[in-house]
Protein backbone atom coordinates (compact mmCIF):
# COMPACT_ATOMS: atom_id res chain seq x y z
CA UNK A 1 0.00 0.00 0.00
CA UNK A 2 1.60 3.57 -0.97
CA UNK A 3 1.94 5.70 1.59
CA UNK A 4 0.16 9.32 2.13
CA UNK A 5 3.79 11.53 1.22
CA UNK A 6 4.54 8.87 -1.22
CA UNK A 7 1.43 9.20 -3.06
CA UNK A 8 1.19 13.15 -2.71
CA UNK A 9 4.94 13.29 -4.15
CA UNK A 10 3.28 10.79 -7.17
CA UNK A 11 0.75 13.64 -7.91
CA UNK A 12 2.46 16.83 -8.04
CA UNK A 13 4.80 15.04 -10.14
CA UNK A 14 2.76 13.76 -12.71
CA UNK A 15 0.67 17.12 -12.55
CA UNK A 16 3.71 18.90 -13.14
CA UNK A 17 4.99 16.72 -16.21
CA UNK A 18 1.60 16.66 -17.25
CA UNK A 19 1.05 20.83 -16.90
CA UNK A 20 3.88 21.68 -18.68
CA UNK A 21 3.54 19.26 -21.59
CA UNK A 22 -0.13 20.45 -21.38
CA UNK A 23 1.56 24.30 -21.96
CA UNK A 24 3.48 23.42 -24.95
CA UNK A 25 0.97 21.96 -26.47
CA UNK A 26 -1.61 24.90 -26.02
CA UNK A 27 1.61 27.16 -26.98
CA UNK A 28 2.08 25.37 -30.19
CA UNK A 29 0.55 26.76 -33.43
CA UNK A 30 -2.24 24.12 -34.67
CA UNK A 31 -1.44 24.07 -38.32
CA UNK A 32 -4.62 24.09 -40.82
CA UNK A 33 -2.68 23.07 -44.03
CA UNK A 34 0.40 23.56 -45.86
CA UNK A 35 1.30 25.48 -48.88
CA UNK A 36 4.27 24.68 -51.22
CA UNK A 37 6.05 26.92 -53.41
CA UNK A 38 8.64 25.50 -56.05
CA UNK A 39 10.98 27.46 -58.88
CA UNK A 40 8.48 26.12 -61.95
CA UNK A 41 11.85 25.17 -64.25
CA UNK A 42 14.27 23.66 -61.34
CA UNK A 43 11.84 22.15 -58.70
CA UNK A 44 13.52 23.68 -55.96
CA UNK A 45 11.06 24.48 -52.87
CA UNK A 46 11.08 28.36 -52.34
CA UNK A 47 8.70 28.26 -49.65
CA UNK A 48 6.85 25.34 -47.32
CA UNK A 49 4.70 26.66 -45.05
CA UNK A 50 2.82 25.00 -42.38
CA UNK A 51 -0.48 27.94 -41.79
CA UNK A 52 -1.73 28.35 -38.38
CA UNK A 53 -4.97 30.52 -38.96
CA UNK A 54 -7.42 30.13 -42.28
CA UNK A 55 -10.93 32.19 -42.73
CA UNK A 56 -13.00 32.79 -45.37
CA UNK A 57 -15.55 35.21 -46.72
CA UNK A 58 -18.78 34.32 -48.58
CA UNK A 59 -18.99 37.09 -51.36
CA UNK A 60 -21.72 35.32 -52.92
CA UNK A 61 -23.28 31.95 -53.29
CA UNK A 62 -19.58 31.20 -55.85
CA UNK A 63 -17.77 33.65 -54.76
CA UNK A 64 -15.42 33.97 -51.80
CA UNK A 65 -12.54 35.71 -50.28
CA UNK A 66 -9.56 33.50 -48.45
CA UNK A 67 -6.95 34.90 -45.64
CA UNK A 68 -4.56 32.48 -44.28
CA UNK A 69 -1.24 33.20 -42.05
CA UNK A 70 1.38 32.13 -39.99
CA UNK A 71 2.63 33.30 -36.35
CA UNK A 72 0.73 35.79 -34.88
CA UNK A 73 -1.40 38.35 -36.27
CA UNK A 74 0.33 41.42 -35.55
CA UNK A 75 3.61 39.77 -36.72
CA UNK A 76 2.97 37.23 -39.37
CA UNK A 77 5.62 35.43 -41.04
CA UNK A 78 3.80 34.22 -44.09
CA UNK A 79 0.14 35.35 -45.39
CA UNK A 80 -1.86 34.47 -48.13
CA UNK A 81 -5.14 35.86 -49.93
CA UNK A 82 -6.92 34.61 -52.10
CA UNK A 83 -10.28 35.08 -54.44
CA UNK A 84 -12.08 32.36 -55.64
CA UNK A 85 -14.20 33.91 -58.83
CA UNK A 86 -16.50 30.66 -59.55
CA UNK A 87 -17.02 27.65 -57.46
CA UNK A 88 -16.40 24.41 -59.52
CA UNK A 89 -18.89 21.33 -58.27
CA UNK A 90 -18.36 17.61 -58.49
CA UNK A 91 -19.38 15.75 -61.78
CA UNK A 92 -20.70 19.05 -62.81
CA UNK A 93 -16.80 20.97 -63.54
CA UNK A 94 -14.44 19.07 -65.21
CA UNK A 95 -10.82 19.05 -62.84
CA UNK A 96 -8.91 20.47 -65.54
CA UNK A 97 -4.83 20.97 -64.25
CA UNK A 98 -5.11 24.41 -66.60
CA UNK A 99 -8.28 26.07 -65.54
CA UNK A 100 -7.94 29.20 -63.57
CA UNK A 101 -10.70 30.22 -60.84
CA UNK A 102 -8.92 32.06 -57.98
CA UNK A 103 -6.41 34.81 -57.81
CA UNK A 104 -3.84 34.70 -55.49
CA UNK A 105 -0.66 36.74 -53.70
CA UNK A 106 1.40 35.24 -51.47
CA UNK A 107 2.85 37.46 -48.89
CA UNK A 108 6.53 36.98 -47.60
CA UNK A 109 7.40 38.78 -44.35
CA UNK A 110 11.20 38.74 -44.15
CA UNK A 111 13.07 39.55 -40.99
CA UNK A 112 11.69 40.76 -37.75
CA UNK A 113 10.32 44.44 -37.30
CA UNK A 114 14.04 46.69 -36.85
CA UNK A 115 14.95 44.90 -40.32
CA UNK A 116 11.80 44.47 -41.79
CA UNK A 117 11.97 43.23 -45.67
CA UNK A 118 9.12 41.80 -47.72
CA UNK A 119 8.37 39.95 -51.01
CA UNK A 120 4.72 39.75 -52.68
CA UNK A 121 4.00 36.96 -55.23
CA UNK A 122 1.02 37.51 -57.52
CA UNK A 123 -0.70 35.37 -59.48
CA UNK A 124 -3.43 32.84 -60.54
CA UNK A 125 -4.62 29.23 -60.34
CA UNK A 126 -7.31 26.96 -59.33
CA UNK A 127 -8.45 26.31 -55.63
CA UNK A 128 -11.22 23.05 -55.40
CA UNK A 129 -13.46 23.62 -52.08
CA UNK A 130 -13.27 19.60 -51.06
CA UNK A 131 -16.30 20.60 -49.08
CA UNK A 132 -19.84 22.16 -49.07
CA UNK A 133 -20.29 26.09 -49.23
CA UNK A 134 -23.04 25.74 -46.31
CA UNK A 135 -20.66 24.55 -43.68
CA UNK A 136 -18.90 26.92 -41.76
CA UNK A 137 -15.93 24.59 -41.91
CA UNK A 138 -13.70 24.09 -45.62
CA UNK A 139 -11.43 22.02 -46.90
CA UNK A 140 -9.60 23.24 -49.91
CA UNK A 141 -7.29 22.00 -52.16
CA UNK A 142 -4.65 24.72 -54.69
CA UNK A 143 -2.51 23.16 -57.73
CA UNK A 144 -1.44 24.75 -60.56
CA UNK A 145 -0.93 28.52 -59.12
CA UNK A 146 1.70 30.14 -60.89
CA UNK A 147 3.23 32.75 -58.82
CA UNK A 148 5.83 35.78 -60.28
CA UNK A 149 7.37 38.47 -57.17
CA UNK A 150 5.89 41.52 -58.13
CA UNK A 151 6.79 43.89 -55.35
CA UNK A 152 9.42 43.62 -52.71
CA UNK A 153 11.27 46.22 -50.50
CA UNK A 154 14.91 47.14 -50.79
CA UNK A 155 17.03 44.15 -49.51
CA UNK A 156 14.56 41.55 -50.41
CA UNK A 157 16.96 38.86 -51.02
CA UNK A 158 14.50 36.51 -52.75
CA UNK A 159 15.19 35.77 -57.10
CA UNK A 160 12.85 37.29 -59.38
CA UNK A 161 11.71 33.47 -60.74
CA UNK A 162 8.14 32.21 -61.71
CA UNK A 163 6.94 29.74 -58.92
CA UNK A 164 4.04 27.70 -58.88
CA UNK A 165 1.63 26.89 -55.58
CA UNK A 166 0.68 23.36 -54.28
CA UNK A 167 -1.13 22.26 -51.29
CA UNK A 168 -4.27 21.53 -49.21
CA UNK A 169 -5.85 23.43 -46.05
CA UNK A 170 -8.94 24.14 -44.19
CA UNK A 171 -10.80 27.25 -42.89
CA UNK A 172 -13.15 28.26 -40.96
CA UNK A 173 -15.82 31.00 -41.88
CA UNK A 174 -15.13 34.50 -40.63
CA UNK A 175 -16.73 37.46 -42.97
CA UNK A 176 -16.03 39.50 -40.79
CA UNK A 177 -12.61 39.05 -39.32
CA UNK A 178 -11.59 38.53 -43.34
CA UNK A 179 -12.49 42.42 -43.37
CA UNK A 180 -10.02 42.81 -40.55
CA UNK A 181 -6.89 40.37 -41.68
CA UNK A 182 -7.19 42.07 -45.00
CA UNK A 183 -6.95 45.60 -43.47
CA UNK A 184 -4.30 44.63 -41.72
CA UNK A 185 -2.33 43.25 -44.06
CA UNK A 186 -2.53 46.34 -46.34
CA UNK A 187 -1.01 48.44 -43.15
CA UNK A 188 1.42 45.46 -42.67
CA UNK A 189 2.45 45.31 -46.50
CA UNK A 190 2.29 49.59 -46.84
CA UNK A 191 4.61 50.29 -43.97
CA UNK A 192 7.35 47.77 -45.27
CA UNK A 193 6.73 48.71 -48.65
CA UNK A 194 7.03 52.33 -47.53
CA UNK A 195 4.13 53.39 -49.89
CA UNK A 196 0.59 52.02 -50.07
CA UNK A 197 0.00 48.83 -51.66
CA UNK A 198 -3.46 47.16 -51.26
CA UNK A 199 -3.03 42.98 -51.30
CA UNK A 200 -6.72 42.46 -51.59
CA UNK A 201 -10.10 44.84 -52.40
CA UNK A 202 -12.40 44.92 -49.78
Amino acid sequence: MIGTKPLRLVMVLFALVFGLSGCQWLQGEPSIGALTVKHHAKGETLFATDFGTGIYRLNSKHNLTLVLWSGPEQEPTEAVTMRMFWRPTAGGTPLDRTATNVTVQYIDFDGAEADAKIGIYSGAGFLYPKSNFGKGHLEFEVWQATLRLSVWSEGYEQPLVRGELIGRFRANRDDVGVTEAIRRLNVQVSERLGYPRLVSAQ
